[in-house]
């Protein structure tokens, strides 16, 4: 075992360490760290414009505003899919009273 040196302590245990301490890294060694550094910044200023972009292009619904569908039936679909019968029950009966309101003040006239 060159340039090691073996230190035992108060537990019995024994410790292996380097007597060759770290001196720094060399000029290569940090340029390379830069380089690698500055295009990780790189990629991540990238995907963050993607990501405004992409948010910036799209409507309410969903799709892109380039889009000439309607999504209303996906995203009723959507909504009404994390229903429970409780919650049909209560809107149909919040509906079924505003249908009777709006028969009533047509039946007037």
């Amino acid at each position: 075992m060159e340039n090691k040196e073996i230190i035992i302590t108060e537990g019995d245990s024994v410790n292996v360490e380097d007597t060759q301490q770290f001196k720094g890294y060399s000029m290569e060694e940090l340029r390379y760290q830069r380089a690698v550094l500055a295009l990780r910044k790189e990629f991540c200023k990238t995907k963050i414009l993607q990501d405004i972009n992409h948010l910036r292009h799209r409507s309410i619904l969903g799709k892109s505003k380039d889009s000439k569908r309607s999504n209303i039936g996906i995203l009723a679909k959507k909504l009404l899919s994390g229903l429970s019968y409780i919650d049909y029950a209560l809107m149909g009966a919040s509906l079924f009273g505003t249908g009777k309101k709006i028969y009533r003040f047509f039946r007037r006239k």
